[in-house]
């Protein structure tokens, strides 16, 4: 089961390594929703999805604030 935990400690990295980026970030989620896609977690599964949409615009994006505020509450 890929999970909220697993995510969290992944995305982190590579924002440690590369910085942040909601483009970026954006495609790293989408790759992560479609490589584990049958087994999220069902709680995870729309957080993902919301996130790797950060990718259609600008009003979509999360500043690095925003985003660590999400990952907090997700």
């Amino acid at each position: 089961m890929y999970t909220k935990e697993i995510y969290k400690k992944e995305i982190l990295q590579k924002i440690k390594d590369h910085g942040y980026d909601p483009n970026t970030v954006a495609k790293i989620t989408y790759n992560i929703f479609m490589k584990h896609q049958r087994e999220i977690d069902h709680e995870v599964y729309e957080k993902l999805l919301d996130i790797a949409n950060m990718e259609m615009g600008p009003e979509f994006e999360m500043t690095e604030e925003e985003f660590n505020q999400f990952l907090q509450k997700m």
